[in-house]
């Protein structure tokens, strides 16, 4: 499964789940090297925890390929702004935006992020169209989550 295909699965799943309950939980969907699939839902708060846990679960499960989601705030950067200024705080910026966001990554391809806006406008909230990132520097709790291995993009 490449990044595109796991950010298709996790967008369809986000896409169920934000028509059924209005949200769409967090968690990561992942695929092992024999091919079976698992997911890892978000089960504890601490975000750095859950990250350090993350992790360790894909490099004993022997995961290839990854992807995380979730609601997410983003935002442009202010003109000037660093980005270890924003981190943690886009909450806060005036026009940042409400999406679902994907985060997949894979031993091949690196790393690939996308979006779908979260709309809140003319009746109930539904999601936007998914867009992906054209960006290559993806920075981030929730980047670089498969183990390192010899010969791998990541």
């Amino acid at each position: 499964m490449n990044n595109r295909e796991l950010i298709d699965y996790a967008s369809d799943f986000a896409e169920r789940c934000f028509a059924a309950d209005g949200e769409v939980p967090s968690g990561w969907h992942a695929v092992r090297r024999n091919g079976e699939h698992f997911v890892i839902p978000v089960m504890i708060s601490n975000k750095d925890v859950m990250t350090m846990v993350v992790r360790r679960v894909l490099e004993l499960k022997d995961a290839i390929a990854v992807v995380s989601f979730g609601e997410w705030w983003i935002a442009s950067l202010p003109s000037g702004a660093k980005p270890s200024e924003v981190v943690g705080r886009v909450e806060h910026l005036p026009e940042r935006e409400e999406v679902v966001g994907f985060i997949a990554e894979s031993e091949g391809e690196g790393v690939t992020m996308a979006t779908r806006r979260i709309i809140r406008t003319d009746g109930a909230p539904r999601l936007g169209p998914l867009e992906v990132s054209r960006s290559t520097a993806h920075v981030g709790r929730f980047v670089d989550m498969l183990p390192r291995r010899k010969g791998s993009v990541q």
